[in-house]
C-alpha cells in the first residue's frame, strides 16, 4: 500500500486551519459591525427621547389660545405639533422592538432605553390631556386615549389584547395608545397608576379607555364599544 507523504497531510492542516481562521476572522468582524449597529441604533434611540422630551416641555410650558387654532401665524397648532410628537413615538416603539430582536428583553442597555420611553409616554399623555382641556377639544370616537397595563413574566390574556390594540390603532389612526407595565416599581408608572379609580381587587392585565378601567376585551367589539361609551 502506497503511504501518502507527510507533507500531504501537512498542507492539508495548513488548509484546514487558514480556512477555520478565516471563518472566524469573518464572523468576527460580522459581529463587530453587527454590534457597532446596534450600539449606534441605542444612541439613536437615545438622542431621539431626548429631542421629543425638550418638544413636549415646550409645548406645554407655552400652550396658549392662539396654539389651539387649526393655524397660526407662528407656525403648527398645539394639535398638530401632538400629532407629530404621537408619530415620532410610534416610530420609536417599532425601534425598541427590532433592538428587543437583537438584544434580547432582559437586556441593561434595553432596560434603561424601555424606561425612558415609558417617561415619554406619560409625558404625551399629560401634553394630549392639557391640550384637551385647555383647547376645550369635545371627546371623539375618533381619538380615543386608552392605557393598558400588563404584568411582568408571560400573560397568556396579553397577547390576545396586543392584537386587539393593533386593530384598534388601523382602524381608529387618532387613537392614543400607551402601554405600561404595571409590577414597574418606577414611581413614574406608579403615579398613572394612582391617578384614575381602580378598584383593589383589579389585577393586570387591564386597561382605562378614555378614564374608565375595564378588564382584558375578549374581542375587538367589546374596545369598540368601550371607545363610543363617551357619558
Amino acid at each position: 500500500m502506497k503511504r501518502i507523504p507527510i507533507k500531504l497531510y501537512i498542507a492539508a492542516l495548513i488548509i484546514t486551519i487558514v480556512i477555520f481562521a478565516g471563518a472566524w476572522l469573518i464572523s468576527t468582524y460580522i459581529n463587530i459591525q453587527k454590534t457597532a449597529a446596534v450600539k449606534n441604533e441605542e444612541d439613536a434611540i437615545a438622542t431621539q427621547i431626548l429631542a421629543l422630551q425638550a418638544r413636549t416641555d415646550i409645548l406645554t410650558a407655552n400652550l396658549n389660545a392662539s396654539l389651539c387654532a387649526s393655524t397660526t401665524s407662528a407656525g403648527a397648532s398645539a394639535t398638530t405639533t401632538a400629532a407629530s410628537i404621537a408619530a415620532s413615538l410610534n416610530d420609536l416603539q417599532s425601534k425598541l422592538s427590532f433592538l428587543q430582536g437583537q438584544l434580547g428583553p432582559d437586556n441593561p442597555d434595553l432596560f434603561r432605553l424601555e424606561r425612558y420611553y415609558s417617561l415619554m409616554e406619560i409625558k404625551d399623555y399629560n401634553l394630549e390631556q392639557t391640550i384637551t382641556h385647555h383647547c376645550k377639544i369635545p371627546n371623539s370616537t375618533t381619538r380615543p386615549f386608552i392605557l393598558y397595563f400588563y404584568p411582568t413574566g408571560t400573560c397568556a390574556q396579553c397577547v390576545g389584547q396586543g392584537y386587539i390594540l393593533q386593530a384598534i390603532k388601523q382602524q381608529y389612526p387618532g387613537a392614543h395608545i400607551y402601554s405600561f407595565n404595571y409590577n414597574d416599581d418606577w414611581v413614574a408608572v406608579q403615579s398613572l397608576i394612582a391617578l384614575p379609580p381602580i378598584p383593589a381587587t383589579t389585577t393586570p392585565p387591564f386597561l382605562i379607555v378614555n378614564g374608565v378601567v375595564y378588564p382584558p376585551f375578549a374581542n375587538l367589539s367589546n374596545m369598540e364599544a368601550a371607545i363610543k361609551n363617551l357619558d
